[in-house]
């Protein structure tokens, strides 16, 4: 089995390949779309509702999930338009320390690695670890796990032209959410570019 390296250093990290795939995603639905805003999310006031994104940009939701009793770690992210429709979506689960802060950074680097390498250039980054934003917006650098995945996070930004890291509550991340809570469940690592025949919007 592969190991999954970060930046060419070895951390330890494997992806799970495992057979069979029925996931359970019922909170999709409580991801609820409201009217268009012309003004993006600030990372400081934490938005209760998920919002389209203005015309132009994309929206990506990211969290991660800790699965003790598997000893894995779990990731969710999905892309929507101004739209609102799904235009791309991804879980998966990782073998890697049982830490939350790093399984939502992992999911993260996850996310931005899909959009640089399909060339989307307006994105806003929408996440309920709040750990993690801190840790995009900071200047220095933790030399652990979760800061060589944050930095890596951070070059992936750089090579993004509009980029928008906020802070939201998990209200405003459900799809993100149940992504990421079904990625137990899961076989390989799934990408979807099109709405799943089991998402129910």
């Amino acid at each position: 089995m592969a190991i999954k390296s970060i930046s060419g250093l070895n951390l330890g990290f494997q992806m799970i390949h495992t057979h069979g795939f029925n996931p359970l995603l019922s909170k999709w639905q409580s991801a609820q779309v409201i009217s268009i805003s012309d003004d993006l999310p600030s990372a400081d006031n934490g938005l209760v509702r998920w919002k389209r994104p203005r015309f132009g940009w994309v929206k990506c939701n990211v969290d991660g999930a800790v699965f003790s009793h598997l000893n894995r770690l779990g990731f969710g992210w999905v892309i929507r338009d101004v739209d609102g429709q799904m235009l791309a979506a991804s879980n998966g689960l990782l073998a890697g320390p049982l830490d939350a802060g790093l399984a939502e950074a992992l999911s993260f680097r996850e996310a931005l690695s899909w959009l640089k390498a399909h060339s989307f250039s307006k994105a806003i980054m929408e996440t309920d670890a709040l750990k993690v934003v801190q840790a995009l917006k900071s200047q220095a650098s933790d030399p652990n796990y979760f800061g060589l995945i944050i930095d890596e996070c951070k070059v992936f930004l750089k090579d993004i032209t509009d980029c928008n890291v906020c802070y939201v509550r998990m209200s405003a991340n459900n799809a993100a959410h149940s992504l990421a809570r079904a990625s137990c469940s899961v076989s390989d690592v799934h990408v979807w570019g099109s709405v799943p025949p089991f998402f129910s919007l």
